[in-house]
């Protein structure tokens, strides 16, 4: 599950390079690719963190 949303993140950042390179850009668009970019980010940071939680976790109890 987390690789699907790493992909996804990633292909969302190579669409919004392609877009900002081309003519007739919508600011509007923009602005809201910008911050639909920012939760992606925010999602997959949270993640990561959750993993490394889980994966701290598990050798804690381990011991």
């Amino acid at each position: 599950m987390d690789n699907v949303r790493l992909k996804h993140f990633f292909s969302l950042f190579r669409e919004k390079k392609k877009k900002s390179k081309t003519k007739g850009y919508n600011e509007e668009e923009h602005a809201l690719m910008s911050t639909n970019f920012k939760k992606q980010l925010t999602m997959v940071v949270n993640s990561f963190i959750y993993i490394k939680f889980q994966r701290d976790k598990k050798i804690r109890e381990g011991k």
